[in-house]
């Protein structure tokens, strides 16, 4: 009779080491390690902790925790990674600008917005590694209500960190008191530390200059008895800390709010009209306002200045398009051929 000997039959009687490592020991620790013999299962699992995230293994798996059969000696690393989190929220030339710190480890960054339930984030965007850490929410209204944003990583293998805390942006009114007083009220911004709120004031939305700088401890109202009509008003607070932004400005700013002698606000009308003809955005008004021109993914594909009288601006193609001049409401165009 012949016996044929198997692999298993001659295992050595020290049986397989499996080795599980970290490869960050302040990031997250791993359980596993040990010594088997075949046909053992051992589970090995790797935790996160806080601020950091399970990325996946060094195999290429994602599976955590998991389960090996043993006929092997193995090594294998779990890879954690850092989680990000948001810089700062601010209204930029009418819309939401997301920014956080660029984080070599990430592949991909979602972004979540709170939608019309409390506390239910919904995906609104995913931004690749390669693109500049900000995000223009072109969906957003600032001048109608405050919002909540969180963000996310995702690893190189695909694997979703858990969101950040949120950031809540600031919304400022304005109401007319006695005589010739402004009320400024205003939704404190949730998500960083800060001391001080900043006042702005201009005559319009493009020259607005500081005019005072309050406590921001359990303040966020602010009369203004010096005003002359029209005026427009902004708050700002500068952050602490840069957070390791790639965005020049460190200052959080709130929307855009203004008033005139008959205390009508931001629902003003747009003095601008909008026009298409072939594959350009002709605009006519006698005020000088910035212009942008968003696609249907929200990038800005034109940038550039009204001076009054009319302006023509170019886009690449057919298609849907928003147009932000100034502060004013957004408007949709359709570019033909």
């Amino acid at each position: 009779e012949i016996y044929t000997l198997s692999l298993h039959d001659a295992l050595p009687i020290s049986g397989y080491t499996i080795n599980v490592l970290s490869n960050d020991s302040v990031a997250g620790g791993v359980l596993g390690s040990g010594v088997y013999t075949y046909p053992q299962t051992v589970v090995i699992e790797a935790t996160a902790n806080d601020g950091y995230f399970f990325g996946g293994w060094s195999d290429g798996s994602v599976i955590n925790p998991r389960t090996i059969v043993v006929d092997s000696s193995m090594e294998i690393e779990a890879w954690f990674y850092q989680k990000p989190e948001l810089c700062m929220v601010s209204v930029e030339d009418g819309f939401n600008e997301v920014s956080w710190e660029k984080l070599d480890t990430v592949s991909t960054y979602n972004i979540y917005r709170e939608g019309v339930s409390n506390g239910q984030f919904e995906l609104v965007a995913s931004v690749d590694y390669n693109q500049n850490p900000v995000w223009v929410d072109i969906g957003s209204n600032p001048n109608a209500h405050s919002y909540k944003y969180k963000i996310s990583g995702i690893s190189s293998l695909g694997v979703e960190s858990d969101m950040s805390e949120y950031h809540k942006t600031m919304h400022l009114t304005i109401s007319r008191g006695i005589g010739n007083n402004w009320n400024l009220i205003w939704t404190a911004y949730e998500g960083v530390g800060y001391q001080t709120y900043r006042i702005y004031r201009g005559s319009n939305s493009n020259d607005l200059t500081l005019v005072e700088e309050i406590s921001s401890n359990g303040n966020s109202t602010f009369t203004d008895n010096t005003s002359q009509v029209p005026a427009y008003y902004q708050i700002g607070i500068v952050l602490e800390n840069s957070c390791g932004m790639e965005k020049t400005s460190q200052e959080i700013l709130s929307n855009i709010t203004f008033e005139n002698a008959n205390g009508i606000g931001s629902s003003v009308v747009t003095p601008y009209s909008i026009t298409t003809l072939g594959h350009t955005v002709v605009i006519n008004g006698e005020g000088n306002d910035k212009v942008r021109i968003f696609d249907n993914l929200g990038r800005a594909i034109v940038v550039g200045f009204h001076y009054g009288g009319t302006s023509v601006f170019a886009v690449p193609s057919s298609g849907v398009y928003l147009v932000q001049i100034g502060e004013y409401p957004v408007q949709k165009i359709i570019i033909l051929r």
